[in-house]
């Protein structure tokens, strides 16, 4: 009878620490999976533009180019001549430079915002 309690007791102690093993054994394989990001994609980017009359706001196509934008700004601004910059890094958007996509823009999309001068 002593025997079989010895060996009882000696299973059971097996078991419990074969068991708190299992859980740690599971977080290291899951660990060494490889974690992939998926880039989220955006189907609107809203865009402020600051101008000397206060911030107007208009959602955009991730799509649109910077020319749209300023055609937009220009009317709302009614100002023909008004030229686009981003604050930081500063670019301004010229002629040159109007067929930019939004989101090729670092920090357009999803909402960005551009001043106007």
């Amino acid at each position: 009878q002593l025997a079989a309690d010895k060996e009882a007791r000696r299973l059971a102690r097996e078991a419990k620490l074969n068991a708190s093993k299992a859980p740690a054994a599971v977080a290291a394989a899951a660990a060494a999976q490889p974690v992939v990001a998926v880039a989220k994609t955006y189907d609107t980017a809203t865009i402020a533009v600051r101008l000397s009359s206060g911030t107007v706001q208009r959602e955009f196509a991730p799509s649109a180019t910077v020319r749209q934008v300023t055609e937009w700004a220009r009317q709302e601004a009614n100002n023909s001549a008004l030229v686009l910059s981003t604050t930081f890094p500063r670019v301004v958007y010229d002629e040159a430079k109007m067929e930019t996509k939004l989101a090729d823009i670092d920090g357009m999309v999803p909402r960005g915002m551009f001043v106007g001068r």
